[in-house]
C-alpha cells in the first residue's frame, strides 16, 4: 500500500510517515530513496505550481502565522511582508487589497485575504494530481 503523498513504489503507512520524517523538502520531480534490496522510485503525488508567492502579515497575527506554517508544512517558498514595520509596504498593502486586514497573500497575481486553505490548495496547485 502507498502511504498517503507518494504515488509509485510499495511502502507501508509507517514507512511512508517515517520517509516523510527524514526527507524535508521533496523534489518536484522523481528521485530515488535506497531500501533495504533495491531503490524505490517515488514521485510525489501532490506538486506545487511555480509562482511567486508574498504575504503580508504582523507580528500578532493569528491567521499570519497559520498561512506561513501552512506554506512550510507544503514546502512553498514565500516572501513575508511585515508591515507593521514597514510604511511604505503597508500603503502599497492597502493600495491592492482595499483594506488593512492581514494577512493578505499575493499568489502570482491572485490575492487571498485571511488563511483559505481550500484558495490557497487551488492557487497552489496543491491537491491530488489522480
Amino acid at each position: 500500500m502507498v502511504g498517503e503523498g507518494w504515488s509509485g513504489g510499495v511502502l507501508s503507512d509507517d514507512e511512508t510517515r517515517a520517509l516523510d520524517r527524514c526527507v524535508p523538502q521533496y523534489s518536484k520531480d522523481t528521485f530515488r530513496i535506497p531500501y533495504p534490496h533495491s531503490a524505490i522510485l517515488l514521485q510525489p503525488k501532490y506538486k506545487t505550481m511555480d509562482k511567486n508567492v508574498t504575504i503580508y502579515t504582523t507580528p500578532t497575527c493569528h491567521f499570519c502565522h497559520m498561512s506561513k506554517e501552512y506554506f512550510k508544512a507544503n514546502n512553498v517558498n514565500y516572501t513575508e511582508i511585515n508591515v507593521a514595520a514597514d510604511l511604505e509596504k503597508r500603503q502599497e498593502m492597502i493600495a491592492k487589497s482595499g483594506q488593512m486586514g492581514v494577512p493578505v497573500i499575493m499568489i502570482g497575481e491572485e490575492m487571498t485575504i485571511g488563511f483559505d486553505k481550500k484558495r490557497l490548495d487551488e492557487l497552489l496547485g496543491l491537491g491530488a494530481t489522480a
